[in-house]
């Protein structure tokens, strides 16, 4: 038997269950081992992002911090009185695995809304769900430029592609003075979406693409594609992934001899990065969001996690709140809801100033360059 039939048989059985079980009025244990009550008359909002394997370090991240906020709300009373609960399920980075969550978020829990997904892939992949179904998808870490076509009950509070390429190739020309540039990137809808930003507009600049070599998000061993590349002299190589395929990346990098100035995205701001990767991540440049976080933010997330607040929690705090401050003003008719989250304009967020334009992204974003300096990240500029 096809093993995907089997995967598509044990999710209908397993949704059997849920319903027999929905009858019976049993709880639940989500992911995080919390105890859901189907029938609970409390506001249910659902949470997306890969809480294992790749990426894991920025969605356990997003995790606390949207359990922060929903602390914090539920302290002073809830939402009209109501307790919020969330529902924590593992998107994995992949679109079956975050749809598989949705359905069960949607269709079993009843969520009233979604924060979520982390990577582009879990957010489209869930868009036609969310939008079929009028429930509100909010991701406070994808960037690819196809969200913001997804739908009208679809949001993101964190910056499209099109203006992440586009900074970069403007920093790599304008104040890095490169001309010649090397796309390495990996074949998933957030890397090629930056990747065909960063070309367009380093062209526009006068600059040359000399390369333009990517790989499976799967793949550790690139030694094909970085040889062309290093044959091709370039100055500046534009290195898009995520976490497990960076640290080979650059080792390989730096096996073959490549000597060009390295930039990446905010992805290089994971930690792991500069611990696994060791020497041959001295030096990478990379720029992430600039977040203005309070101090008070900072304090309530030390007590957490360990380390850091990462890139992407802050967006996911002020996602949560962000709905459910809309809640607040017209309850939790969906289509309500949606009708004020458009209405959006100047929140003040740990994240920043944020405003919704007429396709649910943000108006604007400030940026950092950082640089990996003997296995840090310091302020490049």
């Amino acid at each position: 038997m096809e093993k995907g039939l089997l995967i598509w048989i044990g999710i209908i059985i397993a949704l059997a269950i849920i319903s027999v079980a929905l009858v019976m009025n049993i709880n639940f244990k989500n992911p995080t081992g919390d105890v859901v009550n189907i029938q609970e008359d409390i506001i249910k909002i659902g949470f997306i992002a890969p809480l294992s394997g790749d990426l894991a370090f920025l969605g356990n991240n997003m995790q606390k911090a949207v359990e922060l906020a929903k602390d914090q709300i539920n302290e002073k009373g809830g939402i009209n009185g109501k307790k919020i609960k969330v529902i924590y399920e593992d998107g994995k980075c992949d679109g079956k695995e975050a749809v598989s969550a949705a359905q069960k978020l949607i269709n079993i829990y009843g969520v009233n809304a979604i924060i979520g997904g982390l990577c582009s892939a879990e957010t489209l992949a869930v868009a036609p769900l969310a939008e079929s179904s009028k429930t509100i998808l909010m991701s406070p870490c994808s960037s690819a430029p196809k969200i913001s076509q997804a739908g009208d009950y679809i949001f993101r509070d964190y910056i499209s592609d099109l203006f992440q390429g586009k900074y970069g190739a403007d920093f790599a020309y304008n104040e890095l003075g490169k001309r010649k540039a090397a796309l390495f990137f990996v074949q998933a809808d957030y890397g090629i979406g930056v990747k065909n930003a960063f070309k367009e507009r380093f062209k526009e600049l006068g600059g040359e693409i000399v390369a333009e070599e990517s790989f499976d998000q799967s793949s550790r061993d690139y030694r094909t594609q970085l040889t062309k590349i290093r044959d091709k002299n370039s100055d500046i190589i534009f290195f898009v992934g995520y976490t497990e395929e960076i640290i080979p990346g650059l080792k390989q990098i730096k096996e073959l001899g490549i000597n060009s100035q390295i930039l990446g995205t905010e992805v290089f701001e994971d930690p792991t990065i500069f611990d696994r990767a060791g020497d041959s991540a001295e030096g990478v440049i990379y720029y992430v969001v600039k977040s203005p976080l309070s101090e008070e933010f900072k304090e309530e997330m030390k007590k957490r996690i360990d380390g850091d607040v990462t890139v992407c929690a802050p967006q996911a705090y002020d996602a949560f709140n962000i709905i459910t401050s809309a809640m607040k003003k017209v309850g939790t008719n969906r289509e309500k809801v949606k009708e004020e989250l458009y209405n959006v304009k100047d929140y003040n967020g740990v994240s920043g100033i944020l405003s919704f334009d007429e396709n649910g992204d943000i108006v604007s974003a400030d940026m950092v360059v950082k640089q990996i300096r003997n296995k840090e990240a310091v302020l490049y500029r």
